[in-house]
């Protein structure tokens, strides 16, 4: 329901994440409105992407999960920190004890995925995909089908190094590959980061966070606002509520719910879902075949 208060809209917030909760008293004063959407507004302050979106859009690292949204662009985006929430322009964003501050890092040491379960995922996702006909809308459709990506070559390499230089080279070819919001090439890699986390053991024994560091370095400067804040968001091991289902089922035995949310990770975007699934499976196949080498 829309109601103003000393002619402001007041929006009370459904869920927020737990960094951006965090960060309010850090914010700058002023944001910049990077879009707005049917189902999303995105807005950068300072450094910071926060996203305003409905409830069909689910939790996600940096959302704020509201019942509506508002139109940013009739007045100026000054940002103030309130006792009851956020004030965006003419916006307050209510914050009560019935908002829930919702968590975006997984539980990673719960996470259990065997190979043969990898094996299960890649079936479900190309059923799927083939009926779709998904394929040919991104370059990397080709590794659900167990097949070689020549544009991966060199990255299988890099993400065994601690040399920063090769790392860079790699990732550069596939940092902000593809067009939209978050390319095909940045949703790979953050379905790579995703798996470092799952695997629990990095290359060449590098902490999980310290190489996702590397890896979003080298990929930072080289795409959207947006999809770097998705880079940055797993590189810290963070993703969205359809991510946390998605690793709750696939480390269980219900084969029905891994399908189900198989189903829900490919629904997300053009290709957004597929493309962070293959980086996903491809990272963990990667591991495998290393860990049989040696």
């Amino acid at each position: 329901m829309e109601f103003e208060r000393n002619k402001h809209l007041l929006i009370p917030v459904i869920s927020i994440s737990r960094p951006i909760w965090e960060e309010l008293e850090l914010l700058t004063n002023e944001a910049v409105l990077l879009g707005m959407f049917e189902r999303a507004v995105n807005l950068l302050i300072g450094e910071s992407v926060i996203a305003l979106v409905l409830p069909e859009l689910q939790n996600g690292a940096f959302h704020i999960v509201v019942p509506f949204l508002p139109n940013l662009r009739t007045s100026a985006l000054w940002i103030k920190k309130l006792p009851e929430g956020l004030q965006i322009g003419d916006t307050l964003l209510q914050v009560s004890a019935t908002s829930k501050i919702w968590e975006p890092k997984p539980d990673w040491e719960a996470v259990n995925i065997s190979s043969d379960t990898i094996q299960i995922i890649k079936v479900v996702a190309l059923e799927e995909m083939l009926e779709k006909e998904q394929f040919d809308a991104s370059p990397f459709g080709e590794v659900f089908k167990g097949k070689g990506v020549p544009l991966l070559a060199e990255l299988s390499q890099a993400v065994w190094s601690t040399n920063q230089t090769q790392v860079t080279t790699a990732v550069s070819k596939i940092a902000g590959l593809g067009p939209g919001l978050t390319p095909s090439g940045d949703d790979f890699l953050s379905g790579l980061m995703l798996a470092i986390y799952a695997l629990k053991q990095s290359p060449d024994s590098l902490a999980a966070a310290e190489q996702c560091r590397r890896i979003y370095e080298a990929a930072a400067g080289r795409t959207t606002r947006l999809s770097r804040a998705f880079l940055q968001s797993a590189a810290h091991g963070y993703c969205d509520e359809r991510w946390h289902t998605f690793l709750r089922a696939v480390s269980s035995t219900d084969e029905n719910a891994m399908r189900d949310s198989v189903h829900r990770i490919l629904s997300f975007g053009a290709t957004s879902g597929m493309d962070m699934l293959s980086g996903f499976l491809w990272m963990f196949e990667t591991a495998l075949y290393s860990n049989q080498k040696r």
